[in-house]
């Protein structure tokens, strides 16, 4: 059921050429979060606090493997 709406957004987006997307992986943001904080931060184009953003993951919290 989620999967299928997964592959509904996701085939909705390729056909959204008024937006940009970037995807961001949980688990790449947990192995690598400095980064990944840089990408998000390079994408947004947006003056952000990349630093803060690596402080801010916190593996432990972390329920599904």
């Amino acid at each position: 059921m989620i999967a299928d709406h997964l592959i509904d957004i996701e085939t909705w987006l390729k056909g959204a050429d008024h937006m940009a997307v970037l995807g961001v992986s949980y688990a790449r943001v947990l192995a690598e979060p400095d980064r990944q904080a840089r990408r998000v931060a390079g994408f947004l184009a947006a003056p952000l606090d990349v630093d803060e953003m690596i402080r801010s993951v916190e593996p432990a919290l972390c329920r599904q493997t």
